[in-house]
C-alpha cells in the first residue's frame, strides 16, 4: 500500500498477538482430560474418540492460560469467573501493548477502544475500563463492549472501526479481542457427550489486536486496506 495515496478507506495500521505462557502438547492435553474424567467418575464417555478428536486438531502447542495440575478440574462459578477476569485481561493487555508499540503513535490519540469476547461471563467494570487505565489511553477514549457474538466478535469489531473511521478519518481506534475458551473443559457437566469433547478439542486461549486508522499520518505504516465489512 502506497501510505500517500489518498483514499476514505480504512487501513490495520498495527496488529498485535498474545498467548499463554503454557503450552501443551496434545498429549499432555488428552492425559488430563482422561484425568479430568477419573475424578469426577465419569467412566462412560468415548476414550477413543477423545483421543482420535485431539488429535486431528493440530495444534502444536495448545495455549492453555492455566497450569498443567488444572487443566480440565472443575471450577465453581466464582473460580470461573476469577480466572475469566484476570488471564483474559493479561492475555488482552499484551496484544495491545504489541500492537501499540508497532503502531508507534501517541496512546493518548487512540480516540475509540473496542474491546470483544466470546467467554462468558458477566463483568462489572468491564475489562475495557482497566485497559483504558493499564495502557495509559485518555480517560476520554470512547469504549465499547462486545460480547457473546461468537467467532463474529473480532470481524464485527474490526467493521464498527471501519465505519468510524468513513466519518472520522482523525480517529484512531484500538480493537482488541480475547478468548479463554479452554475454560469449557473446566465446566464439564458430570457426563460429557461427544459435542462436549469437541469443544473442549477445539478452542485455547489467545487475545489480538489491531490499530485502525484511515488517512495515515507520517510514520505510520498501513499494512492492509479494510475493503468492505
Amino acid at each position: 500500500i502506497d501510505p500517500s495515496a489518498k483514499s476514505f478507506g480504512s487501513f490495520l495500521l498495527a496488529t498485535g498477538s498474545a498467548f499463554s505462557q503454557s503450552k501443551y502438547t496434545t498429549e499432555e492435553m488428552i492425559e488430563a482430560f482422561h484425568k479430568g474424567r477419573q475424578l469426577v467418575g465419569d467412566h462412560d464417555y468415548d476414550r477413543d474418540f477423545t483421543e482420535r478428536v485431539f488429535k486431528v486438531c493440530g495444534f502444536v502447542g495448545h495455549s492453555v492460560a492455566l497450569p498443567k495440575d488444572r487443566l480440565f478440574v472443575h471450577f465453581s462459578r466464582s473460580e470461573y469467573l476469577q480466572h475469566r477476569r484476570t488471564a483474559m485481561r493479561t492475555l488482552a493487555e499484551a496484544a495491545c501493548q504489541e500492537a501499540l508499540a508497532i503502531w508507534g503513535g501517541d496512546r493518548k490519540a487512540i480516540t475509540h477502544l473496542f474491546w470483544g469476547t466470546m467467554t462468558g461471563g458477566m463483568d462489572s467494570p468491564t475489562t475495557d475500563i482497566f485497559l483504558t487505565s493499564s495502557l495509559g489511553l485518555s480517560m476520554d477514549v470512547k469504549r465499547t463492549s462486545i460480547e457473546g457474538m461468537g467467532c463474529l466478535t473480532g470481524f464485527r469489531l474490526l467493521n464498527l472501526a471501519r465505519e468510524v473511521c468513513l466519518n472520522n478519518p482523525s480517529a484512531r481506534i484500538l480493537v482488541v479481542a480475547a478468548d479463554l475458551r479452554s475454560a469449557l473443559g473446566n465446566l464439564l457437566p458430570h457426563r460429557v457427550e461427544r459435542a462436549d469433547i469437541v469443544s473442549c478439542a477445539l478452542f485455547r486461549d489467545a487475545a489480538s489486536a489491531a490499530v485502525v486508522g484511515a488517512h495515515p499520518r507520517a510514520g505510520e505504516t498501513p499494512l492492509y486496506e479494510m475493503m468492505a465489512g
